[in-house]
């Protein structure tokens, strides 16, 4: 048998047709979720067992086991592996794929049964038609459900939120969520910059998102300058305990017999705060201004600038040299005329809140130290602008930048990310505190006595069954005639 082209190419297109769709509805069924949920929950597992972030040879030099499959399944460095990344992704589909498919349900009402087991029977004392009318009327005015339309011959009445809205914001929500962690692992990163004051100063990124570190591509410049205006560190007074010497009277402050001594000296001081006002320019022109604080960066352009501390320069004056020397406090530096070298401490400078309740600015001091050996020794405290005198040289500290530092990261996905996670827990929020309640009811008359019959279902912590029968029945029998005992004697 011969088959032209066409047939072989209209032959190969339905093979094609018919295999996404098995894809597709595999994607769509809840069974293939719940299937990779189980597989990352056995993942995670072995995350937490398996050390991440090391090599495979300290792995193995620590005498760790299973070499063979850890090597395998990358599970050193488990949750950038391509199985880990091939399930994620998988469950990104799947939840793409369950919000589509469940879109269209928001606009159908129901399915509900033809019948309904009755859990509740009231008698009431209208006949047929009258009480038809007033418990419809009861439902919708005093308890507020609204009726639904229904192939069953019981009236369906509902209150609260569709099952089907939340349930597709649910999934909305977390397949949002997933779009920010792909976004944050493709093209986030982190820095570290330091701004000097009264500078303006550029992000140079040394790292590089994932993405674009497949083609060893950079971040360039930004087109925008951080500028520091200020930098303010604020001090409180904190007092050094005066542990005695003597064993005898350790003894006794560590049994309470005696109360401990504090000694306050001048340089007792503990920072409370530091604080860097920063312009963001481009040009000539101001495009924010903040005051950055822990806790409460600065963001522009798609980054987040986190102040992470401060820098010190110190500027030093060797017999008076209109030549000042620089050194970044904590580094060493050689002064002409000494053979050991020096290191300056923290600039104390700034607002310093006495215990007293005083609030007063700081003079300027450094601490300073020679090395000694292995070691350094202590030389004291030194105010800018006085000196001391070493090997018969005058070092004098004569001024100072505090420079800030900042930690920047850059991540596209913490904007989705944070809308994801606000639409997931609004979903789970509203089922669990509001929720929705469904009545159906029928009327039927034996013996000449109407008989409501009644089904209530409830979810979410907004409504009870219980309470809704109660208050249903309270309105439907308010103005029945119930009879009065006769007093004795009459």
């Amino acid at each position: 048998m011969n088959y032209s082209e066409e047939n072989i190419r209209s032959a190969l297109t339905e093979r094609l047709h018919s295999a996404i769709n098995r894809a597709y509805l595999r994607l769509a069924s809840t069974t293939t979720a719940v299937c990779i949920l189980g597989l990352m929950c056995v993942f995670y597992l072995a995350g937490t067992v398996f050390p991440q972030g090391v090599s495979l040879t300290e792995y193995i030099n620590g005498g760790g086991g299973f070499v063979f499959l850890v090597a395998l399944l990358d599970l050193l460095d488990f949750f950038t592996s391509p199985v880990f990344l091939i399930l994620a992704f998988t469950l990104f589909l799947n939840l793409l794929v369950c919000v589509y498919e469940k879109y269209p349900s928001l606009f159908v009402k129901g399915p509900y049964p033809a019948e309904f087991t009755p859990e509740h029977s009231v008698a009431l004392t209208q006949d047929l038609k009258e009480a038809f009318e007033k418990v419809r009327e009861v439902f919708v005015k005093e308890l507020g459900f609204r009726p639904v339309e229904s192939e069953s011959r019981w009236n369906v009445v509902q209150k609260g939120l569709p099952c089907g809205l939340l349930t597709w914001l649910f999934h909305a929500g977390a397949a949002v969520c997933f779009l920010g962690f792909i976004l944050t692992y493709l093209f986030a990163y982190d820095g570290t910059m330091r701004l000097a004051p009264k500078k303006a100063s550029t992000v140079v990124p040394r790292e590089t998102g994932r993405l674009k570190s497949l083609w060893t591509a950079k971040d360039g410049p930004t087109d925008f300058h951080l500028y520091l205006d200020e930098f303010v560190t604020e001090y409180s007074e904190y007092p050094d305990l005066d542990y005695p010497e003597d064993r005898t009277a350790r003894l006794a402050v560590g049994l309470g017999w005696s109360s401990p001594s504090y000694e306050l000296r001048e340089d007792s001081l503990f920072v409370k705060d530091w604080k860097a006002r920063i312009k963001v320019i481009r040009g000539n022109n101001t495009l924010r201004e903040k005051t950055a604080e822990v806790n409460s960066p600065l963001k522009y352009g798609g980054y987040t600038f986190y102040l992470a501390g401060w820098a010190d320069t110190v500027k030093v004056s060797v017999d008076r040299n209109p030549i000042l020397l620089e050194v970044l406090s904590g580094d060493e530096i050689f002064v002409p005329g000494l053979l050991d070298p020096l290191v300056f401490g923290d600039v104390k400078s700034g607002r310093v809140y006495r215990l007293d309740g005083r609030t007063e600015d700081l003079r300027p001091f450094t601490t300073v130290k020679r090395k000694s050996g292995v070691g350094y020794e202590y030389l004291g405290k030194v105010l800018f602008g006085d000196s001391v005198t070493l090997n018969g040289h005058s070092i004098t500290p004569a001024g100072f930048e505090t420079g800030a530092v900042l930690n920047y990261r850059y991540d596209p996905g913490a904007g989705v990310l944070w809308a994801g996670g606000l639409l997931l827990l609004s979903a789970l929020a509203l089922r669990v505190f509001i929720g929705r309640a469904t009545a159906a009811y029928d009327l039927v008359e034996l013996d000449g006595i109407v008989f409501l019959n009644l089904f209530v279902s409830s979810e979410g912590l907004g409504y009870s069954p219980d309470k809704t029968v109660a208050a249903l029945t309270r309105h439907l029998t308010k103005d029945d005639i119930r009879p009065q005992e006769i007093p004795p004697g009459q």
